[in-house]
């Protein structure tokens, strides 16, 4: 008895391993922050425009990002739908930076920004930064990325929050030639 005994528990173990692992993958790619996500947002960190009033003076320019992908409470709705009417936001944004845009961006942003997600330190800044709580100011709060159908669209909020003042926009970016650069900032809030 305790032979068959061992060798079922031997025969099981292997069940059990592949079982685990399965648990531990992400379920799908959205619960990944991807290279490009990074790409993307170390873009916009190191547009030179955002230096003169995102740096706090310090004996070094920092950057303090919050550790935790962000979205601002404007761009939600009570029932925690994310822009409710993609549509109007989308004409908007194209009417403003004549560029052409696909209804998958915002649709990509909005599932991607449904929860929140921990940042890595994987930035490519050409300044110092660090991953800081909620609870420390100055700080860089930055959503998740969404982009289009076929990469070359991104769309992103970034936010800047210090004591009682701070700022929120949404920074579309276009991929050309292999780069991205910034086709159009849209402010969300100022206070």
């Amino acid at each position: 008895m305790s032979k068959l005994f061992i060798i079922v528990l031997a025969l099981s173990i292997p069940l059990f391993s592949c079982a685990s692992s399965k648990i531990q993958q992400p379920v799908n790619n959205i619960d990944t922050i991807s290279e490009e996500e990074y790409e993307v947002i170390s873009t916009v960190l190191n547009y030179a425009e955002f230096d003169k009033v995102h740096t706090w003076h310090t004996p070094e320019p920092i950057f303090n990002i919050y550790q935790q992908t962000y979205l601002h409470h404007r761009l939600k709705s009570e029932s925690g739908v994310i822009i409710e009417n993609k549509e109007i936001l989308l004409s908007r944004i194209e009417r403003n930076s004549n560029t052409k845009l696909d209804i998958s961006l915002l649709e990509d942003f909005s599932q991607k920004n449904k929860k929140a997600y921990m940042w890595e330190n994987k930035f490519s800044l050409s300044k110092h930064f660090v991953l800081v709580p909620e609870t420390q100011e100055p700080r860089i709060e930055i959503s998740r990325v969404g982009f289009n159908s076929d990469h070359t669209q991104a769309i992103l909020y970034y936010g800047r929050q210090a004591s009682l003042a701070g700022n929120g926009i949404i920074v579309l970016l276009l991929k050309e030639n292999n780069k991205w650069t910034i086709r159009y900032i849209f402010d969300v809030w100022v206070s």
